[in-house]
């Protein structure tokens, strides 16, 4: 714009009317003037600016948004967590419901008294720390314990219970369980055991199933396992995963079909075992096939916790096939023994004679 002018032109913009616009362009730094402070515009800024003039609220919708974000999130999580930590009850089979309705049918239960067949099956029992402290329970635990529902079944007796999460217990003759009435939405499951029990644990992701015994702690997530822990210890594995952590001993992995036991002269060991015996106690029945008879007595020996004597070594090995119901009295089997072995069983006491 400060270039030079046509002479005509030039002579036309100094007339009166066009004298004053003339002097602006002539004014050199007000021109100059004018371009800096464009150039010092700050262009990102100014459109910030704009944008807000445009659009006042939009800090409130973005929060608005948020909102909406983080309540899809929490309801997803809400579903996710639900599902994870839904507790799912055992699976029973159709000999373990006939031998459950059987036992309903007989068993009269109130709170304080457990009847079977006209007959207590099992007590209540005060408790003390003394006690518990066999069993190497936290200060906590044991203080929770104490104030915690147990059952004791006598020498001759089994018994059935469904805990608060829907795990069915069990529970062998001459044991205690102490479990509590219902039990923490967090954190674990936690029952104390002496003596022998078949668990049968619903599963829950969120919260371990742990039997607590004089020898160690058994740690399940919902499977099924038979433990046995009052004089010596046994656990057997019969399906799913299960650990057993003795005290002063690592933890122990258990696969099925795997035992794991405590005794002073062999200490911790593992073994693979035929589950079947287990699952047919549990079901009110024994099963052999093909086993010898010292096999077979000393499983009866363990269930009704007697000793035998074999008047003749050969006795031993006389091979026993079938199925036997497992009554309260030993007597009938060992009757139906008699039958296929053409031996006598005589009893006295705890002791029974093979002759």
């Amino acid at each position: 714009m400060l270039g030079k002018l046509p002479n005509k032109t030039f002579e036309e913009l100094r007339g009166d009317i066009n004298q004053e616009f003339l002097n602006s362009l002539l004014e050199e730094n007000d021109i100059l003037e004018r371009y800096r402070s464009f150039a010092k515009a700050d262009a990102e800024k100014a459109l910030h600016k704009a944008m807000e003039i445009i659009h006042p609220n939009r800090n409130a919708y973005g929060w608005k948004v948020a909102a909406v974000l983080l309540c899809m999130i929490a309801t997803g999580a809400y579903f996710w967590f639900r599902d994870y930590s839904q507790v799912v009850p055992p699976v029973i089979d159709q000999d373990v419901e006939i031998c459950m309705k059987q036992s309903i049918k007989e068993q009269l239960v109130s709170k304080k008294q457990h009847i079977h067949n006209g007959k207590e099956t099992a007590y209540t029992q005060a408790l003390d720390a003394n006690y518990l402290s066999t069993f190497h329970l936290s200060t906590k635990k044991a203080e929770e314990m104490l104030q915690a529902e147990n059952i004791t079944t006598y020498y001759n007796k089994e018994h059935w219970l469904t805990l608060d999460d829907g795990t069915i217990v069990h529970l062998d003759r001459n044991s205690r369980i102490i479990y509590p009435e219902h039990f923490s939405r967090f954190g674990t499951r936690e029952v104390v055991l002496d003596g022998s029990a078949y668990f049968m644990v619903a599963h829950d992701n969120v919260r371990r199933f742990i039997v607590h015994t004089k020898f160690g702690n058994v740690i399940d997530y919902g499977t099924e396992f038979f433990v046995s822990g009052k004089y010596n210890f046994e656990a057997v594995l019969v399906s799913g995963s299960a650990s057993f952590t003795p005290f002063n001993h690592q933890e122990i992995l258990l696969q099925p079909g795997e035992k794991v036991a405590v005794s002073d002269q062999d200490g911790v060991t593992k073994s693979k075992v035929d589950v079947e015996e287990y699952k047919a106690w549990n079901t009110g029945k024994f099963v052999f096939a093909g086993k010898d008879l010292q096999t077979v007595m000393s499983i009866i020996s363990r269930w009704y916790g007697v000793n035998v004597y074999y008047h003749k070594e050969e006795y031993r090995h006389i091979l026993i096939t079938g199925n036997y119901n497992r009554c309260p009295d030993i007597m009938p089997l060992l009757e139906s023994l008699e039958y296929v072995t053409n031996l006598q069983f005589i009893t006295n006491g705890n002791t029974i004679e093979i002759k």
